[in-house]
């Protein structure tokens, strides 16, 4: 998945884009779906592709959570209706 991820933030990554990562990635044991995104991916990340993250954290479609040298991205109800709506 981490090369996907890399490949996906190298490029202009759209809303639906980075939903649909999280989405398709990992669930933990509560069976919600995150994505663990590391410090160097970010950094490597298109300007499109930050601020698209940006976004989607500021209007409360993911939640962010730091931990360590990476960043865990879940997406919330709200996430979820604005990817099943486009």
């Amino acid at each position: 998945m981490k090369e996907s991820i890399e490949r996906h933030m190298a490029k202009d990554l759209t809303v639906k884009d980075f939903l649909s990562l999280i989405i398709n990635s990992s669930t933990d044991l509560a069976g919600e779906n995150y994505l663990l995104v590391t410090y160097s991916v970010l950094s490597g990340a298109t300007r499109v592709a930050t601020e698209t993250i940006n976004y989607c954290v500021d209007h409360g479609f993911v939640k962010e959570n730091k931990k360590g040298q990476s960043t865990e991205y879940s997406i919330t109800e709200k996430g979820r209706e604005f990817y099943k709506s486009k």
